[in-house]
Order: structure tokens, then sequence, then C-alpha cells
């Protein structure tokens, strides 16, 4: 059972001119299925948002002093209710000196699995709904937004208390509500914003560099193996670990892609977060605009799908049947 702890606390705040009032639930769920299919679809939540930010622990534990109560929760100093309500007293004073209005839930969850222990909070909302009852008449009732929450964070615990990383604290931004969302970095403590998309363009140009290199029979599948490997850490929550990267995209030479990577730059990081657009990307072109999308694979360009600059033009060779069946149709009734 992956999700050992699991508690869930209120925090309303009906206007900026009021206190912000927190309601404490006394123990932890008592883990059930259902409960359990709740966390799931929270971290699913969290883990299928894309822009999330890393970064680590601020140092001045004075005043951001979570980085200590988690520390006396893994030596059981404290209970994990006992913790939770720590972090929520310094989320309510965080929140009085804020100029905004909020009202949710806030679940804090403890999850251990073999590839390591992880803290997630998550900030959900509650919204009324209608339903039918047992005599088909219409009644309301209160649902949880749990496949879409506000805002969230997961803190990787083995990362954070070996020292291996510095992008340890992943966060979710509260869309729309920069001072809420803001508010909520500081109760965690988060700082030293990992520039994710920048390090994943220096990867990719310097796999582009690596792929240039091999037969065109052996691009398509190096491509291939390393976007997989990207995609699947990234579903994860892991970074991207260019050594491991390097076994999985030639079994044979297990340090070549490794290698060559820092040969063409020596200052790529050994281990990065990946920004999943951009690596989706790689493989992918796509665009839209309110009249047409388009998406094709990077190997058609120049083979099957032509881009003629001058003219600002896209010719298509090989159009899929299914498509031209649909065009075909549309002329012939047209």
């Amino acid at each position: 059972m992956p999700v050992t702890n699991f508690i869930a606390h209120r925090v309303q705040r009906l206007s900026p001119s009021e206190n912000c009032k927190i309601q404490l639930r006394s123990e932890e769920f008592k883990l059930n299925g259902r409960i359990e299919e709740v966390f799931r679809e929270l971290k699913q939540s969290y883990l299928k948002r894309l822009g999330k930010q890393y970064g680590r622990f601020s140092d001045d534990i004075g005043q951001f002093p979570l980085s200590s109560w988690i520390k006396e929760l893994l030596e059981d100093k404290v209970s994990f209710v006992k913790f939770t309500e720590q972090l929520l007293t310094q989320l309510r004073s965080l929140f009085d000196s804020g100029e905004f209005s909020v009202e949710g839930h806030f679940f804090v969850a403890l999850e251990k699995l073999e590839i390591g222990n992880s803290i997630y909070c998550f900030w959900a909302h509650q919204n009324q709904a209608a339903a039918l009852d047992g005599e088909l008449n219409f009644s309301d009732v209160q649902t949880l937004e749990t496949a879409n929450v506000a805002w969230a964070a997961k803190i990787n615990i083995e990362e954070w208390v070996s020292g291996a990383s510095q992008h340890y604290l992943g966060v979710i931004a509260w869309r729309g509500e920069k001072e809420i969302s803001d508010a909520l970095l500081d109760v965690i403590g988060f700082t030293d914003r990992v520039d994710t998309k920048a390090d994943t363009e220096v990867f990719l140009e310097a796999v582009e560099s690596y792929v240039g290199k091999l037969s065109e029979e052996e691009v398509s599948p190096a491509r291939d193996k390393i976007v997989e490997y990207c995609l699947e850490q990234d579903k994860l929550g892991q970074a991207v670990e260019l050594s491991e990267l390097s076994r999985e995209v030639n079994t044979g030479a297990p340090n070549e892609f490794y290698q060559q990577l820092q040969s063409h730059n020596p200052k790529i990081k050994k281990e990065f977060i990946a920004d999943r657009g951009q690596v989706k990307n790689y493989v992918r072109i796509s665009g839209r605009d309110e009249l047409m999308s388009m998406s094709f694979a990077s190997d058609c360009l120049g083979e099957t799908i032509v881009y003629d600059a001058e003219t600002d033009s896209l010719t298509i060779r090989k159009i899929p049947s299914a498509l031209k069946a649909r065009l075909m149709k549309h002329l012939r009734e047209g």
C-alpha cells in the first residue's frame, strides 16, 4: 500500500478583511480502497499537469520551517497529524497577511514506494453538483475536484535527505491566482526555481548532435528511445539521468551516448527535470489556429511533408488514407 498517511484540513477566508479560518481534522483517514483512490486521483492530477516548477527548501528555517518539521516527522518526534497541524498554522499566518479570499481543502499525504518516499500537498476545491436520488428526484451533492487540483507540491524525501539533488521539490502553480500561489510557495519554503525549459533545450541540442552522426536507419529508433525514457521519467515525477538513459539508448556501448553529449556540451547537466512539452515537440511538430489543427512526426519533414519558407506553405505527400477518404467525400458532396 503506497500511501501510508493521508489527511485533509479545511481552509476558509471569505473576504480579504477577514482572518483565515482553518478546520483541522483530528485524525488521519483510515485507509481503504475509496480513500486510496482519492489520493491516486490527486496525485495523477499533479503528475499530468504541464509547467511544473522545481527547486529546493530555503535555508532560512526560521522564516520557512517546513523542512525542520519534516525532519522531526521522519525521526518520529512528531506524529503525522501534528506535522500537518504545524503546516496549516503556518499557512493561516501567511494567508492572513495577503489580500485575497480563498476556500478549499488542503490534503497532505506520505507515500512510500520502492523508488523512494514522498510527501504530497494538494489544494482541492469542493463544488456543488446535481444528482438524482433513489426516487429519481434531484438533490444537491458536494463533489471534490480531485482530477483538477488548484495547487500541489511534491517533496522527494530521498533526494532531499541525501543532498544528491537541488530540485527535489516540485510544484504546480495556482492558475490565475498568483498571490495565493506565492503564499503557498512560502508555506513550503520553495526557492531556487529550476529553468526546466532551458535545461531541456540544452539536452535536445546535444541529442540532435548525437543522432546526426547515426545512420539513417538508426536515427528514428534512437530518438524514440530517448523520448520514451524522458516521458516515462516525467510520468513518474523523476529526473532524467544521462548515465541511465545512455544505457537505454545503446546497451552494447552503454557510455557512448553520455560521452558524446558531454563532448558536444561539457556543461550539460548529468541530471535534470525534462520539460514534457519540449520533449514531445522533439518528435512531433504541431500547431493550430481558429480554423486549422495539424500534427505530424518530425521525421516526415523533408520527406512526405515539405515546408517552403518563401511561400509559407506546406506540401503534403502520401496523405493518410482516412484523411484522403474524408477529403474525397467532402468534394463529392460539395
